[in-house]
């Protein structure tokens, strides 16, 4: 096994899923736990704000850190692709994710930071709960062949917890916790904007906008959801993370 942090520790995580729930692993509720849990509501709301930036039917998106396909499932529901790559570091998880998806999606492992593709083979390129798990030279060697891989005029829309979000504290709090009790807690990065903003300065990319993550319901749900505790939402939905969107020029 690589010795990257991010892929001992993933590794190890699933590991674990697999031996506390056996063959139930194999489900959208336990492999999706891996991702966050919440398989089908977050799915759907990422599907829906990639449409409000831009997915279409016919493109060709990178899911990068796909993990067990949670959004895939979701983009095999809403749209027609062109094509559909997605890429993680879990071997168990790729397969779960094929499992699900359409036929036509592509998985590939990785174990690096970079994307298995061409230049300019994407019309967008997606990360959630990504970069909240590497270090920022790490996210910005990421950014960087990403930016890559997208067709100019192509669009990165990525997740990312950020301080100024009260709500993300409690991310830190959990950590924090861990590391005074001396137990090894997996990497919980905080990205605050004004890096963001000099990481796209750099690598010459266009800020299109942020969402903030405690501002209110900010994307436009196509169908309703709802989520595993019950609760039924419509109209428009949250994400528990910021939102960043860079543009290729």
């Amino acid at each position: 096994m690589s010795e990257k942090h991010f892929v001992r520790d993933y590794n190890a995580l699933v590991a674990r899923l697999q031996e506390q729930h056996g063959e139930q692993f194999w489900t959208k509720e336990v492999a999706g736990q891996a991702v966050g849990g919440d398989f089908e509501a977050i799915g759907q709301i990422h599907a829906d704000l990639l449409r409000m930036h831009g997915l279409r039917d016919g493109m060709a998106l990178a899911d990068i850190a796909c993990g067990s396909g949670r959004t895939a499932h979701a983009l095999g529901n809403n749209f027609e692709l062109g094509a559909y790559l997605g890429i993680d570091i879990v071997q168990d998880l790729l397969v779960f994710a094929e499992r699900i998806c359409p036929p036509e999606y592509d998985f590939s492992l990785v174990d690096g930071l970079t994307v298995p593709a061409g230049d300019a083979s994407f019309d967008m390129c997606c990360a959630f709960s990504l970069f909240t798990h590497l270090l920022h030279e790490e996210t910005y060697l990421y950014l960087q062949d990403i930016r890559r891989v997208l067709k100019p005029g192509g669009v990165l829309v990525f997740s990312f917890l950020e301080f100024a979000m009260e709500h993300h504290w409690t991310v830190f709090e959990a950590t924090r916790r861990k590391a005074e009790a001396g137990a090894r807690a997996q990497l919980n990065v905080f990205l605050e904007r004004n890096a963001i903003q000099a990481f796209a300065k750099r690598l010459d990319f266009e800020l299109v906008r942020f969402h903030d993550a405690s501002g209110g319901p900010f994307v436009p749900l196509s169908r309703p959801i709802v989520h595993e505790n019950g609760t039924r939402v419509e109209g428009r939905a949250n994400m528990g993370q910021s939102v960043c969107v860079l543009r290729r020029p």
